[in-house]
């Protein structure tokens, strides 16, 4: 890895902060001998290469396995490929802007040419607006959440299921719950499997907001989860307030959740009290075509006359004029 003291005009923005280019080669990935160092375990250790010179920059994948997208399009292992301002190289859960060094690091741009909305991208205000995510959105990805969590209690529960202890043919409903409750091994086996299914349940929201942006149904659903900062991903202890106030909003019957009906930002009670926002993520957006510049700023291009064809009308009324042949005095 080879890293001049040179300064570049660029930089890469991620997760809300922007990192300053030098001229060379950095090595991003995230092993400790990277220079831009993303510690996710969706990212390869050695990820891809950017070579920086001055105000140009190309971007190669090392054979990641998780892959690398410039855009929309993934790219071949050992490609190079160069990259222009506000491009986006798409890792696995991971959003790398090539941005000015000056450009505000709290600005969310999910386009890669920032012209496209209707502004300069030469200022640090090229962000487009956040979409908070809908309410039916939002609903299904916690049906889908809910969908998966289900199938795993259901996995944990199957030792409490085989171990049942026997109930007695006669009796009341009292005497079978004393013979329950009289099983100690099986008791103790409920309680085990208790505290292993509420740290699953933390650890399932808590990765997911906290370190990938998003749940597994959320990501479905093309939401992400960010921060007052618009920052993702929040980290772990924001998630962890977050999951303890989505369980206060449970309750009663979800009143906390059915907030983001009657809100314009889309924000339950959880996201009040934890200081975030659910928006939808915007997909990668192609380059715009560019306008092709004119021959010449004085001389305007005009179209070939062809033979036989009637003069076009000129602007003032009158028909434009060829200039003639030359008549000798």
């Amino acid at each position: 890895m080879t890293v001049t003291e040179n300064t570049s005009g660029l930089a890469l923005r991620h997760r809300g902060r922007v990192i300053p280019l030098s001229d060379g080669t950095h090595m991003v990935g995230r092993g400790n001998d990277c220079s831009i160092r993303i510690p996710s375990v969706t990212v390869s250790r050695h990820h891809l290469i950017l070579e920086v010179h001055g105000e140009t920059a190309r971007v190669t994948d090392l054979g990641s396995r998780n892959g690398t997208w410039l855009n929309r399009e993934r790219l071949k292992p050992n490609e190079s490929r160069e990259l222009k301002l506000y491009d986006h190289i798409y890792l696995p859960a991971e959003d790398l802007c090539l941005v000015r060094p000056g450009d505000d690091p709290g600005a969310y741009t999910g386009q890669s040419h920032p012209t496209a909305s209707g502004s300069s991208p030469t200022g640090p205000s090229h962000g487009v607006d956040l979409q908070p995510g809908g309410a039916r959105r939002r609903f299904t990805a916690a049906l889908i959440d809910m969908a998966i969590f289900l199938v795993m209690s259901c996995l944990l529960a199957m030792p409490l299921i085989l171990e049942f202890p026997n109930l007695p043919v006669n009796g009341s409903l009292f005497d079978r719950l004393a013979t329950v409750a009289g099983n100690q091994p099986w008791i103790h086996l409920l309680i085990v499997t208790a505290g292993v299914w509420i740290f699953l349940w933390m650890l399932y929201f808590v990765i997911g907001w906290g370190m990938l942006g998003a749940t597994p149904g959320q990501a479905i659903m093309g939401l992400r989860v960010v921060d007052h900062r618009q920052r993702y991903p929040i980290g772990a202890a924001r998630a962890l307030l977050r999951l303890v106030a989505y369980s206060i909003g449970s309750l009663p019957f979800m009143a906390g959740h059915f907030l983001v009906i009657g809100r314009s930002d889309k924000r339950a009670l959880h996201d009040m009290l934890a200081g975030t926002r659910v928006i939808r993520r915007p997909p990668p957006t192609p380059h715009a075509p560019e306008p092709e510049e004119p021959t010449s700023a004085l001389e305007p291009v005009s179209a070939p006359r062809i033979s036989g064809q009637r003069p076009a009308a000129d602007p003032d009324g009158g028909a434009s004029q060829s200039p003639g042949p030359a008549v000798r005095s």
